[in-house]
């Protein structure tokens, strides 16, 4: 008896500890990228055929499941819940002025609440939690090297309030929505 309780003990830990093998269905990068709204943090899955672009996750086209879109050394990882909205997690690997990135995502119903960026040895650069509250954003970021950035994203203007590792108040800058872009910003 001792002998059966201990070797179903070992058997789970072993099924435990091992990491799950999920499968990708991959997509044609020609025909489908991941976008992710700079200003609601949205994620869109789009899709184009004929010069026509349509929202896959919206369209419910893709059905749930996970999914990778692979450019050479380059991918967007995702998965589909059952209504047809990214969820759960995102992982991006991409190149951004000559330098190779690794974003990871975590998505809760099509909206980003945490965003972790590495180099390309896998460092961590910064680490973002992202919080909703009516049409408030509040993304919280913190470096590498310690230093904190609370960006605060409303209808009508961003704020960005900078502190050093020691929480000093450092710069504050503040942006009216229709002034991002335009000359001088």
């Amino acid at each position: 008896m001792k002998f059966i309780i201990a070797f179903v003990f070992l058997t789970q830990q072993f099924v435990f500890s091992q990491e799950k093998n999920i499968n990708f269905f991959p997509l044609n990068r020609e025909f489908v990228h991941v976008s992710i709204n700079s200003i609601t943090f949205k994620v869109n899955v789009l899709g184009s055929k004929y010069k026509n672009r349509y929202d896959l996750a919206r369209d419910t086209i893709l059905k749930s499941g996970n999914y990778i879109i692979t450019d050479g050394d380059f991918f967007s990882k995702f998965s589909v819940n059952k209504v047809g909205k990214v969820d759960g997690k995102l992982d991006q690997k991409f190149m951004e002025n000559g330098k190779i990135y690794t974003i990871k995502h975590i998505v809760s119903n099509g909206f980003i609440s945490k965003s972790t960026l590495y180099d390309s040895t896998d460092n961590m650069i910064n680490d973002s939690d992202i919080y909703y509250c009516e049409d408030t954003i509040e993304i919280i970021t913190i470096s590498a090297n310690g230093d904190k950035t609370i960006t605060i994203e409303t209808p009508d203007k961003t704020e960005i309030r900078k502190y050093d590792r020691n929480g000093t108040f450092l710069d504050e800058e503040i942006w009216n929505k229709a002034g991002i872009g335009g000359p001088g910003k």
